[in-house]
């Protein structure tokens, strides 16, 4: 099996001043930590579990945002949900984006509570942007996340255990920091996209018998 593989230049951390210039177009804080999730907004992605996590988060801590990036047919079960809590101001669902690598640098760290998966783009990209990951226990996100190391693994549906995790990763800079640069370096080392692709030329080149 060859893995799926990044552009490694087109998701790449980016400096202190360019993070700012982007939270500063999004509107959003420039000095609170904040959590990401990117993907569609339909039950196999389960971004109600982010939403009900990012909740009760928030009813403990008083720091930290959270951002959806994308749309989809759960978008108004989501807003009706966050204006009931009253965490509009701290919930963002800013619907489909073609910028998405200029964006997610801007971000501390991904969630991805998916259902099922194959091999995730999406977590690999945020993992070459240095993001710490919190996704699911499932095939395909399991193999890419290592839990404790670049992120951590949670049950599926699990809304508690991942405002757990949420608390961990957003209430300490120091430990984002170092899960960041081993997922960027994971990236580097094992899902560079330009390996990726000699390696399927080179296994052209052995089945043809050149």
């Amino acid at each position: 099996m060859i893995p799926n593989g990044v552009d490694l230049a087109q998701f790449s951390p980016v400096s202190v001043e360019q993070r700012a210039s982007i939270r500063k177009k999004l509107d959003l804080p420039l000095d609170e930590p904040i959590a990401v999730m990117v993907g569609r907004l339909w039950p196999q992605k389960d971004p109600l579990t982010f939403v009900e996590a990012a909740i009760k988060y928030l009813s403990r801590h008083a720091a930290g945002h959270f951002v959806l990036l994308g749309d989809g047919d759960l978008r108004s079960e989501i807003e009706t949900l966050i204006n009931q809590h009253g965490v509009s101001d701290r919930v963002h669902l800013l619907g489909w984006r073609d910028d998405v690598d200029q964006l997610l640098p801007a971000f501390d760290l991904f969630v991805l509570p998916s259902l099922w998966e194959g091999m995730p783009l999406a977590i690999l990209e945020a993992l070459a942007c240095g993001l710490p990951c919190i996704v699911t226990d499932i095939p395909g996100n399991r193999d890419l996340v290592e839990d404790g190391e670049d992120g951590f693994l949670l049950p599926t549906n699990d809304a508690t255990t991942l405002a757990d995790h949420l608390t961990t990763l957003l209430c300490n800079e120091s430990l984002r920091k170092s899960m960041g640069e081993r997922a960027r370096l994971k990236v580097v080392n094992e899902y560079d996209l330009a390996k990726r692709t000699q390696r399927v030329i080179s296994l052209y080149e052995q089945i043809l018998g050149r």
